[in-house]
């Protein structure tokens, strides 16, 4: 039944009720097509002629596949919107009714799709995609999973599909990126303005999502500031808008699935499953024996990367031209430096969410160029042949021992063969071993020193090719047998001990000397000298911590040491580098307490605390009455484990990594944890749980107890609680929600 005509100003829609086997007319008369129950809502102007596209959700709901999840088919037509005349075959026939350009409820997100045409009043198509899966994380790990099989079963071939309609213009995605952002302390630091993630709510995901369907979304520009670097440089970083963080985030993911199962295993920064401690293990084990190193280092690689350049790569594998321009938009949103606003036509921003995963497209290139010197270099056949010199010192040992020579000249004869050379250098011994972390890299070459300077020339001139320059400073070749090669804040150098292996015949063989990896000791004394922590091997009092509490001072001293502790945790100097922290920071966390409790000496620190620097909790007691542990300083454990990366297995399956990482946040069915109110929910974040404030404010006390950064809110009640206006009654423990994983 039609409705009557309400207004000029009212839009009118019509709608195709779900669950019906419904058949629907092309654009070309005589063809129908039809599959499963029909779920398809259009709303659309109704004089003139309106030309749209449709998206179908066909979804079968009584056959679903193994996997428990509902057979799901997008069909995709470009029909006639036309008036509904009746000289008008090709419309879409159906009851009409009134409603809003946009729709939103609980649970169900609808996505509006403008229109062209040539009559009064917006036009706007709606389609609401309706599944009988157990979750919506499903869905999200089959399209990104699918991509990546994609990607990975067709190297070679360019992705063609539309990924700004499916993954960008997609609601779950942003709660997928909401979910990886939301505890993270950048996501409450603001730009050039004071918007960060405190207060959002689905409407403004929809929001950001209706102007990139009009393709009026712009990045706002960042803020910049300035990093001191140990060389006394400054090291610019950017700081975008938290929100801008989100659209982001769904880019970083889609270019992730794509470019991840291409990546080389040479390259291990800002990658899943991968890490420094992954490179330092990979070059523990495999590049023992190789006599010289190229430590290479470009010069400010990511503000060095041409953005033409860049997006030619990416339009190598990506056809999708608004998915390419959305990038283009985020390269050349700019900065403000000192009010002034910049904009770069080349590098890409430190700071920005998507720097690290193109600049890993970037330089891809070069480890394929550095994949393909080392087969040019390696020999196709290997073989293990002995020196000359090793056959004569070895023919010299026998023949004297035929001569019954002495005991002494035996000995002079054998030390002569152990400090020959075994293996002979030639063609079938030349090795390259390669590793990249971000714009660090490290090529270790079993040859000669001629040999090494080549291939460092060889990628000097394809580097100049990409637009990067490799700094002429920080590169260098060194011979790992006589010093040190530092990579990744770690010192590198073959072992000077021979070491011995004794066999079940009474003969001892030689065994090859390992790669010793130490901790550096001048730049650690040196980096916290500079923080205010050590000066002349003693602690020194941190003055601007005296205003935090003993329980954040302790904290804070203990996050240094375990980070040191974590990261260290290979290293066969680690004794005497844990010994040392351990020893300065006891002094300086002692002299920081004195300095806050006015005690004058550290010895009645310790006589109050002990030598641990033990804080109790008064107010939680054990059943013996006595007050229970609060912290203590950490004491690293000082044991030598030359095996202990923290790498964890390596799983190159993109698919467990999406399902370890990706979930999605829930925004539906929220409530307000102050009023019970579900009108106009958003989310209210502090930066660090340490900013909470449990004894003064009762909602804090709710989300310390709850151990939780977010919690929903009303937008009355958040915006009394920024006011300082709120007053809360009776406090209520804040339900924890459902996890959208399972």
């Amino acid at each position: 039944m039609i409705a009557k005509r309400l207004s000029e100003n009212v839009n009118k829609v019509k709608v195709i009720l779900p669950q019906v086997y419904y058949p629907v007319p092309s654009s070309k008369a005589g063809f129908l097509f039809r599959k499963g129950k029909l779920y398809n809502n259009n709303l659309s102007g109704f004089e003139g002629e309106i030309k749209g596209h449709i998206v179908l959700h066909c979804v079968n709901n009584t056959i679903k596949d193994k996997s428990g999840l509902p057979k799901l088919t997008f069909l995709t037509k470009n029909v006639t919107l036309g008036g509904l005349r009746e000289d008008n075959s090709y419309v879409y026939r159906g009851p009409v009714v009134a409603a809003p350009n946009r729709i939103n409820t609980n649970g169900l997100v609808y996505v509006l799709v403008k229109t062209e045409r040539k009559s009064r009043g917006p036009a706007w198509l709606i389609s609401r995609e309706y599944s009988t899966g157990t979750g919506r994380t499903n869905n999200v790990l089959k399209r990104l999973d699918s991509l990546r099989k994609r990607s990975q079963n067709n190297p070679d071939k360019i992705i063609d599909r539309n990924l700004y309609r499916d993954f960008v213009l997609d609601p779950r995605m942003y709660l997928a990126a909401y979910q990886k952002l939301k505890s993270k302390p950048g996501s409450m630091t603001p730009g050039i303005t004071p918007t960060t993630l405190d207060g959002l709510s689905m409407d403004e995901i929809l929001n950001i999502i209706h102007r990139l369907m009009d393709e009026n979304f712009q990045f706002t520009p960042g803020r910049r500031i300035y990093i001191s670097k140990p060389s006394g440089n400054k090291r610019p970083l950017t700081i975008g808008n938290p929100r801008d963080k989100l659209v982001q985030e769904v880019i970083r993911l889609v270019l992730e699935a794509i470019y991840e199962p291409l990546f080389l295993p040479c390259s291990h920064g800002f990658r899943p499953k991968f890490s420094c401690h992954t490179a330092l293990r990979e070059i523990f084990t495999k590049f023992v024996g190789c006599s010289w190193w190229i430590e290479g280092d470009f010069q400010s690689c990511f503000d060095s990367i041409d953005h033409d350049k860049l997006m030619m790569l990416l339009s190598n594998k990506i056809s999708d031209q608004r998915f390419l321009q959305l990038i283009r938009k985020s390269l050349n949103a700019g900065y403000f430096d000192f009010r002034e606003h910049k904009t770069d036509f080349v590098g890409t921003p430190q700071g920005n969410i998507i720097s690290p995963i193109l600049a890993n497209i970037f330089l891809h290139e070069l480890d394929k160029f550095v994949m393909d010197l080392k087969n040019d270099f390696e020999p196709k056949v290997t073989r293990n042949r002995r020196s000359t010199e090793y056959w004569q010192a070895h023919y010299k040992l026998k023949l004297g021992k035929q001569q019954n020579k002495s005991k002494e000249e035996i000995r002079k004869l054998i030390k002569n063969l152990q400090s020959t050379r075994a293996k002979k250098l030639d063609d079938f011994t030349k090795r390259i071993m390669y590793i990249r972390y971000a714009d660090d890299w490290i090529i270790a070459v079993n040859g000669s020193y001629t040999e090494t300077k080549y291939i460092l020339n060889k990628i000097k001139n394809f580097c100049f090719g990409l637009g990067l320059t490799i700094s002429p400073t920080k590169t260098k070749i060194t011979n790992s047998y006589k010093d040190y090669i530092l990579f990744l804040g770690t010192r590198i150098k073959h072992s000077g001990v021979t070491t011995w292996s004794k066999h079940k015949g009474g003969y001892r063989q030689r065994n090859r000397k390992a790669l010793m990896l130490t901790a550096p000791m001048v730049k650690i004394r040196r980096k916290l000298s500079l923080s205010g922590f050590v000066k002349n091997n003693r602690g020194v009092s941190r003055t601007s911590w005296t205003p935090l509490t003993l329980r954040q001072i302790i904290h804070n001293y203990n996050s240094i040491l375990r980070g040191y502790s974590n990261y260290y945790s290979f290293i066969i100097n680690r004794g005497q580098v844990m010994s040392w922290l351990f020893y300065v920071l006891r002094d300086s966390a002692a002299r920081t307490i004195a300095h806050k409790l006015s005690l004058g000496r550290r010895a009645k620190v310790y006589k109050k605390f002990g030598m641990m620097l033990t804080i109790w909790d008064y107010e939680k007691r054990q059943k013996d009455t006595k007050p229970t542990k609060a912290i203590q300083l950490f004491k690293p454990d000082l044991k030598l484990n030359a095996w202990g990366f923290k790498t964890g297995l390596i799983n190159h399956n993109i698919a467990q990594f999406y399902a370890d990482t990706i979930s999605l946040a829930n925004l539906d069915n929220l409530k307000c944890v102050l009023c019970s109110s579900t009108y106009r929910i958003e989310m209210h974040h502090v930066r660090m749980m340490k900013d909470l404030s449990p004894k003064t404010k009762t909602l804090d006390k709710l989300m310390a107890q709850a151990n939780r950064k977010q919690v929903p809110l009303c937008r009355y009640c958040h915006m009394k609680y920024h006011g300082g206006r709120i007053i809360i009654t009776a406090a209520r423990p804040i339900e924890k929600p459902e996890d959208q994983d399972k």
